[in-house]
């Protein structure tokens, strides 16, 4: 994030480029075929990459690295909203 200098972003560019890149990610998700969703991988790096992470020697699947992914963005966004909340009370603003 530092080497991308994203703090100076403006906070609506940086909410339009995640919002973009996600509606992407969930287009090509929705077109894997379901055979490629399915496929067990035994070589995977999702003991480094994935938010809740699988242990090397686990066989895993694409689909629970795209689910991982969707429940990794779902916790940022509570986050988000939770961050929202807080500031809305602070300042006396209601939703």
């Amino acid at each position: 994030m530092r080497v991308q200098r994203y703090k100076d972003e403006t906070w609506s560019q940086l909410v339009q480029l995640w919002r973009h890149y996600n509606l992407h990610l969930l287009h090509l998700m929705s077109n894997v075929p379901e055979q490629t969703l399915t496929k067990p991988r035994t070589r995977h790096n999702l003991h480094q990459l994935a938010w809740r992470t699988v242990s090397e020697s686990e066989t895993v699947t694409l689909e629970y690295f795209m689910r991982d992914y969707i429940q990794h963005l779902q916790h940022h966004l509570s986050q988000i909203f939770e961050a929202a909340a807080s500031h809305s009370a602070r300042n006396g603003l209601s939703n």
